[in-house]
């Protein structure tokens, strides 16, 4: 009998499409019957297109994989589930008997806390002790927090991007006298995303000019909130860039992002639905494959220009001056939560960090003297990502996973 897998996307975009290779490889393990489990019709939606693009492939293809969505119906603005601890708990209770007969769980490092502690829980209420094992992954190339350290004390395998971060995990085990999770180095799994070979050029503005790559990725929390951001950063920017005429500017919000609506809502404003040098990423949630989260902007922009570090690594892949607007330096506030993520992930390291309009239309102005050790260590942090072996990272993943299936039961 085939062992059951679960990976857990539960809220983020992002997340998704970077571990749909991973449950492709993972499908053709024979050993174990993979659910991919989404927690929103539109994650759904895209993981169907992504497994099976066309009819005859979802009656041929994938046969072991399943798409489960646990309904979770609180929602941020952007559409996508608010996974609060509380919520993870109410889902697991629902779902109890399929989380009882899971045999194994895989899912982003910064999520297995919330999960882990629920889902045993789960275990211990039914009174039988069953072998449950853990693996994490860790996605993306920034530094590790603290929830990704405490999500990996609940793994037995840690599945990382680069020897760096083997390091990391190994110190910070070291300095509390524990030993350390398995861990195997597979690469960055959202390279994976834009490494399948040289895409064609697109054509998004009509005259040469430097190309901005806009991409807020703003995400509410208590403390703050999307007006108050939308007020400080949103509009003014919007304005500015309309304004100007030294650059073409890509505006790509993030799909998780709070305020991706505001910004969808100007492309079509009169003001700016005509402005020759402003292009506005229109991508709708199912899409095959965003062109943010395959690094097609990215790589087709001369400048980065974002809020938050979550998809900064990989969008500096190919280095360029990078601007980071730091929403939470306004004064007379309190700090906003989710600033250290952005300070923790080595974001700042990576380029400029600005705390209002004018200062970025400076910091622009001259960003040719002041680039160049940003772009150097951009450089430097790339060299250590190119993990890359024979074989894919998502075949490394799951064959690392297959071994541990195959020594555990």
């Amino acid at each position: 009998m085939s062992k059951r897998i679960a990976i857990i996307v539960d809220s983020d975009p992002a997340d998704l499409f970077t571990l749909i290779p991973l449950v492709r490889s993972l499908s053709k393990q024979k050993i174990m019957e993979v659910n991919l489990l989404v927690c929103s019709e539109l994650l759904k939606t895209a993981a169907e297109k992504l497994l099976m693009p066309n009819a005859d492939a979802k009656s041929k293809s994938w046969s072991n994989v399943k798409i489960m969505i646990l309904a979770a119906k609180k929602k941020r603005r952007s559409g996508y589930p608010h996974m609060t601890t509380s919520i993870v708990q109410s889902l697991v209770r629902k779902y109890s008997d399929f989380f009882y007969s899971v045999d194994a769980f895989v899912l982003p490092l910064h999520r297995a806390n919330d999960w882990y502690e629920h889902v045993v829980g789960l275990n211990s209420m039914m009174g039988e002790k069953r072998a449950v094992h853990w693996v994490g992954v860790k996605l993306g190339c920034g530094a590790f927090n603290e929830k990704q350290l405490q999500g990996s004390d609940r793994c037995e395998l840690l599945l990382l991007p680069n020897q760096q971060d083997q390091e990391r995990v190994k110190r910070a085990y070291d300095a509390d006298g524990f030993v350390a999770p398995e861990i195997q180095v597979i690469g960055n799994l959202r390279l994976e995303l834009f490494e399948l070979g040289e895409q064609p050029k697109p054509t998004y503005f009509a005259s040469q000019k430097p190309t901005i790559l806009f991409n807020p990725a703003y995400i509410c929390s208590k403390l703050d909130n999307a007006t108050l951001w939308w007020k400080q950063w949103g509009l003014p920017l919007m304005n500015y860039f309309k304004e100007q005429e030294k650059y073409n500017v890509i505006i790509a919000p993030d799909l998780y992002c709070d305020v991706r609506a505001k910004f969808l809502d100007l492309a079509t404003n009169k003001l700016f639905i005509d402005v020759p040098h402003l292009y506005f990423d229109k991508t709708v949630e199912a899409e095959l494959m965003p062109p943010l989260y395959n690094n097609l902007y990215a790589m087709n922009s001369d400048i980065y220009l974002t809020d938050r570090g979550r998809m900064c690594f990989e969008a500096l892949i190919k280095p360029k001056p990078a601007i980071f607007l730091d929403y939470a330096q306004r004064k007379g506030k309190k700090k906003v939560a989710g600033e250290s993520e952005f300070e923790d992930s080595g974001a700042r390291s990576l380029g400029a960090v600005v705390n209002s309009v004018e200062k970025l239309v400076e910091v622009l102005s001259d960003h040719a003297k002041w680039s160049s050790p940003f772009i150097k260590k951009q450089a430097e942090t790339a060299r250590l990502n190119a993990v890359r072996a024979t074989k894919s990272y998502a075949d490394s993943a799951a064959e690392c996973i297959s071994l541990v299936f195959k020594r555990k039961f």
